[in-house]
């Protein structure tokens, strides 16, 4: 345990974090430093500022549970060790434990002193290990992704411009060549992104997105891939006009590899229906093929890394089983849902659910609210930012976006808040002059953070926390600074009581 310096343990039970520490120091590890929080609010405040060797995790956190507390963990420090400790001993849960990023899932009770921290060491280890292959393929993948790049891109130019000046048996193994090297582009690509993904690495440009036009580009870009295969793809004329959240080139990703992989599992002569509906307040993107189908034994794996139907060395289909898995890790970070199900009269449909723009700030805003979570009023002109500090926020808070001070002043009168996060410019009306409006029923002034496009040389003082600049600042660590104001009062208010 030499090499551990810093234990941040994450549990609202004040007699199991008495335990833990007692453990620790029951075998002489002084040098280890315990940080305890109470929530995972003030966990993610911690680690935007600190840097810490193990995260010990109980997911059964007032602001978090379950899978989501891990996923909190992991993304708020992906090079941290995270060994999750419950009273829960429940297997599933333990399994997408390890799959969500943990090293290690301990149940209270049922390990002694000695096997935690051999637990633990181990845990270590096996974080080494993994940060040591992903250095590996990143590696590894970035030398041959330069070489392949060129090799493409000039075996292409030869296909292009010289392929009939040469006898037709070369030309014929020019082609065959210049697939292949196309072919280990998308492999190499895929690793690295599964990698990133994996790691954290990957940011989000959250925007409004035109959904069609977009399904309509990035169907072009693939029909000279359909038709090496003898295959077509239509869109269906009843894609309606309709607008979601996401990230325009990872939204592009995601139908780029839902209709790869219908591609090559339709028969020549088939053709691919791309479908966009909207149902309620989310939008189905749906992907058709004619294949043989899934089969049974093989659907609960199918968004697994490095997962295929036919895992033989003989398997008909090439690919490395990654573009379905990215497919529901790029999902899944915009908030949808994705599936699949039979297809009538043979074949498959993959569906992915993303939530309608216009209801995107509420919905974010409109999870079920839990007793004694904070509520925020944010005030901000720019709906992309309303929405991502929603989404961000997720049920940590309760939080109430609104576009200007008129309506700010309507939901002051309307309910209590224990937070506000203010651009201070909108249009011609200053927020500054909004601060001394920012009060409770009771009359206490409201704490505030300014998160703005310029301004953060205005003085914090009692009532402003913070200022943010947006240029410098991520949705992330703005979240982040959040939760450490929070906690911040919420130990004054104890202090005071």
């Amino acid at each position: 345990m030499k090499s551990i310096k810093t234990v941040l343990l994450v549990e609202d039970n004040p007699g199991d974090a008495r335990l833990v520490r007692e453990t620790l120091s029951e075998q002489g590890l002084h040098s280890t430093a315990l940080v305890h929080v109470g929530c995972m609010s003030e966990a993610e405040a911690y680690l935007a500022e600190h840097a810490v060797d193990i995260i010990l995790l109980d997911p059964g956190l007032p602001d978090a549970q379950g899978l989501g507390a891990v996923r909190r963990a992991h993304a708020a420090a992906p090079g941290a060790t995270l060994v999750v400790l419950t009273h829960l001993d429940d297997e599933s849960l333990a399994a997408e434990a390890l799959r969500g990023g943990a090293q290690d899932y301990l149940v209270k009770g049922q390990i002694e002193t000695r096997a935690l921290l051999r637990a633990l060491r181990y845990a270590v280890e096996r974080k080494r290990l993994e940060r040591l292959k992903h250095e590996f393929v990143a590696t590894v993948s970035h030398e041959l992704r330069t070489p392949l790049t060129s090799i493409s891109a000039s075996l292409g130019l030869l296909v292009g411009q010289w392929a009939g000046e040469l006898p037709e048996s070369a030309a014929r193994l020019l082609v065959i060549a210049h697939k292949n090297s196309q072919r280990l582009v998308r492999l190499i690509n895929d690793i690295l992104d599964i990698e990133k993904m994996e790691s954290g690495e990957v940011v989000f440009d959250m925007k409004r997105v035109e959904v069609c036009p977009l399904v309509e580009q990035t169907i072009e870009a693939n029909r000279g891939f359909a038709e090496g295969f003898g295959v077509r793809i239509r869109l269906d004329p009843e894609c309606k006009a309709v607008d979601v959240r996401a990230d325009p080139d990872r939204f592009a990703q995601i139908v780029t590899n839902l209709l790869s992989n219908a591609i090559k599992f339709s028969p020549p002569g088939e053709e691919v229906v791309v479908g966009v509906e909207t149902r309620g307040e989310t939008v189905r993107i749906c992907v058709r093929d004619h294949g043989h189908g899934i089969p049974a034994e093989f659907r609960p794996r199918i968004f697994e890394k490095f997962a295929q139907a036919d895992g033989t060395d003989a398997r008909q289909k090439g690919g490395t089983g990654l573009g379905l898995s990215i497919v529901k890790q790029i999902v899944d970070r915009l908030g949808g849902e994705v599936g699949f199900a039979d297809a009538p009269g043979g074949g498959t449909i993959f569906h992915v659910d993303l939530p309608v723009w216009g209801t995107a700030v509420d919905q974010e805003a409109d999870f079920e609210v839990a007793a004694g979570i904070p509520r925020i009023l944010h005030l901000d002109d720019d709906h992309d930012v309303l929405a991502a500090v929603a989404h961000a926020l997720g049920t940590t808070a309760d939080v109430v976006s609104v576009d200007c001070i008129e309506d700010a002043r309507r939901a002051l009168a309307d309910d209590r808040y224990d937070l506000a996060v203010l651009d201070i410019s909108l249009g011609a009306a200053s927020v500054m002059d909004f601060l001394p409006d920012l009060r409770n029923s009771q009359g206490d002034m409201i704490p505030a953070i300014i998160f703005a496009a310029h301004g953060t040389d205005i003085a914090c003082d009692e009532q402003i926390g913070a200022a943010l600049s947006k240029s410098q600042t991520s949705i992330e660590s703005l979240v982040a600074t959040i939760h450490g104001r929070l906690a911040h009062l919420a130990r004054i208010s104890d202090e005071a009581a």
